[in-house]
């Protein structure tokens, strides 16, 4: 597993990403009830079986794996339909998108205080 250190953030940002975590943490329990509409109550039984026998380590990780590349993608169309933009702005663009015009001019000002 790959642990990434954060740098120290203003509090403002460190909230942003709080709230975040909580409003995902939200749409999992949400989508924890939701049912699988396109699948007999059987095939679901079984899928929701394997679920619940995999290890929330595993469980983890697959869920990290499929954010990343969701998020690599995003990253992509954003480079692919701006291809003038730096990699910096790429990552400013997705927050963005992703996050709220709010915590992308946040995350933009800290980034000019940081670097001068």
């Amino acid at each position: 597993m790959h642990v990434v250190d954060l740098p120290e953030l203003p509090l403002r940002i460190s909230t942003g990403l709080i709230k975040l975590l909580y409003n995902q943490s939200m749409l999992d329990e949400i989508a924890q009830h939701a049912s699988i509409n396109d699948t007999t109550p059987e095939a679901e039984a079984v899928l929701i079986d394997l679920v619940r026998r995999t290890p929330p380590h595993v469980r983890l990780q697959l869920a990290i794996n499929a954010s990343s590349r969701v998020a690599n993608q995003c990253k992509e169309a954003i480079r692919r339909n701006n291809p003038e933009i730096s990699e910096q702005e790429i990552g400013l663009r997705f927050i963005e998108i992703n996050y709220g015009e709010e915590l992308a001019n946040d995350v933009r000002a800290w980034l000019l205080q940081r670097d001068g």
